[in-house]
């Protein structure tokens, strides 16, 4: 086992490639990210993991030889890394198991390969950042920042227009500014492209947030003059342009194409660096002295090859055996005194959103003083980043708008209490509360990271429901709350 490793950049490949094995889910979620071609914005991540590959083989290139440097105190960074994956996991926190993913290997290259199989890692592994979903939280502020440039670039060309929040008409159509238009996948792919020339070009750390710098205003400029140019063209052809019609990403990539020629040219001008050495040899140092050459010897290599397994490997196994369903089972609550349970109506009839919920029922209550009260009762029999309290799309209310939220407490009973809008323009009061093997939520997040340490601690899921209550405004909101408060206090509050 002393003895050196052959071919280590394969050895250190395959080590890398067992990482997304053992945490299948969210390599698998990862995957579908990057193939989802509807989507657009994560395509490239395809590209970026060949990148990554080849930049561990080429580490390589200069020191074929790999040895096998086990490093306990890395193994115990791995084992929480994998274990606070699978608590993200199982509380359905997608974003941040894919990230995990990435840090657990690196610190399994790490365990099993010291500061040799970090410093031949950490880049190409991290360089899969550009390709997750965290970049997705930037896309509003991308999307305003891109209607306030055009509107600009329009009032300075003198074009008659008129806005409406991301809408834009002009004489001879309208044009919607919407998500897709921020620019987002441009910025990240340009962002990635920096990274990549800085590491190859081996630069100091100064230049590269220079280059990175760069590449962000470059590519924000270019969407925003795209943006502008299919308006400019559409008005100009009174909206028949094939451009305008059919090819909006298309031309956007065109243009891409030209700003990388233009950030290549402007970054063969921009002033070389020479590293500090006295910098440049801190992190090493600090390195070698929290994980030093051949950490493990003698007799302890056996053991400590046996817990850097372990810790790679038992998160996994965890994962597996928390996700173990239980029955799904709930019910709405059955009428009380002085109250008529009835269906619900079939035509603009209530449908809450919540993604792969395993069973649900709907009941209306009426009584001949109140507003009727309508319920939803939702359980899942085991949960995970598709199947979850907070997913995105989820709503009790699906394309309401939000005007006020707090937290109450009837009797009891946590829900977080909103006053909502449909799309019809009616106004309604709405009671939202979660429940985890018998614990109360008011917050989706709270109920969520709760039932993914309490799954991981039981190792097997747990019936997790959701309880929703709602009542029209009519003739005001102050009815609706006090047909909810008394329909809960009839019902014995029992959810």
């Amino acid at each position: 086992m002393a003895a050196p490793i052959r071919r280590g950049s394969l050895t250190l490949i395959g080590l890398l490639l067992l990482v997304p094995l053992v945490f299948w889910p969210t390599a698998l979620s990862l995957g579908s990210l990057w193939a989802d071609t509807g989507g657009t914005t994560y395509v490239h991540g395809s590209l970026l993991l060949a990148v990554s590959l080849w930049l561990v083989w080429r580490n390589g290139i200069d020191r074929p030889v790999l040895v096998l440097d086990l490093q306990p105190p890395a193994a115990v960074l791995l084992f929480i890394s994998g274990v606070t994956w699978a608590w993200s996991v199982q509380a359905g926190i997608g974003i941040l198991a894919m990230l995990l993913l990435l840090l657990t290997a690196v610190l399994a290259a790490l365990t099993f390969f010291g500061q040799e199989g970090f410093r031949r890692s950490v880049f190409p592994v991290l360089l899969l950042v550009f390709a997750t979903p965290l970049w997705g939280s930037f896309n509003g502020l991308l999307q305003w920042a891109t209607v306030c440039a055009v509107q600009f670039g329009l009032l300075l060309a003198g074009i008659p227009v008129a806005f409406e929040g991301n809408r834009v008409d002009l004489a001879s159509g309208s044009f919607e500014i919407a998500g897709g238009c921020s620019g987002l996948h441009f910025m990240i792919s340009a962002l990635a492209i920096a990274a990549l020339l800085g590491e190859l070009n081996h630069d100091t750390l100064r230049r590269r947030c220079k280059l990175l710098a760069l590449a962000v205003g470059m590519a924000l400029i270019m969407n925003w003059l795209r943006v502008f140019l299919i308006i400019l063209i559409g008005q100009l052809t009174q909206m028949q342009h094939y451009i305008v019609a059919t090819s909006h990403y298309e031309f956007g990539w065109s243009l891409f194409a030209v700003m990388i020629v233009l950030f290549l040219f402007i970054e063969r001008r921009m002033p070389w660096q020479v590293a500090n050495n006295s910098g440049a040899a801190a992190l090493p140092a600090l390195m070698h002295s929290m994980f030093p050459p051949q950490a493990a010897v003698g007799r302890a290599r056996t053991g400590a090859l046996v817990a850097a397994f372990l810790a790679l490997l038992l998160p996994g196994l965890m994962r597996v055996l928390a996700a173990r369903p239980v029955e799904a089972s709930t019910a709405v609550p059955r009428a009380p005194a002085g109250w008529e349970m009835t269906d619900v109506p079939q035509k603009n009839g209530w449908h809450p959103r919540y993604d792969g919920v395993h069973q649900f029922q709907i009941a209306r209550y009426e009584r001949p003083t109140l507003p009727f009260v309508e319920a939803y009762a939702g359980a899942w029999g085991h949960m995970s980043p598709e199947q979850k309290f907070g997913g995105y799309f989820n709503s009790p209310l699906p394309g309401a708008d939000l005007l006020e939220a707090d937290a109450v407490t009837l009797n009891g009973w946590h829900a977080h209490r909103m006053r909502m809008r449909d799309t019809t323009g009616n106004e309604w009061v709405v009671l939202v509360g979660y429940d985890v093997a018998g614990r109360p939520f008011d917050s989706a997040l709270q109920a969520q990271l709760w039932y993914g340490l309490s799954s991981l601690g039981h190792q097997h899921s747990l019936l997790s429901r959701v309880f929703i209550l709602r009542s029209p405004c009519k003739p005001h909101c102050g009815r609706a709350e006090n047909a909810l408060s008394q329909f809960h206090a009839a019902t014995g509050g029992a959810y």
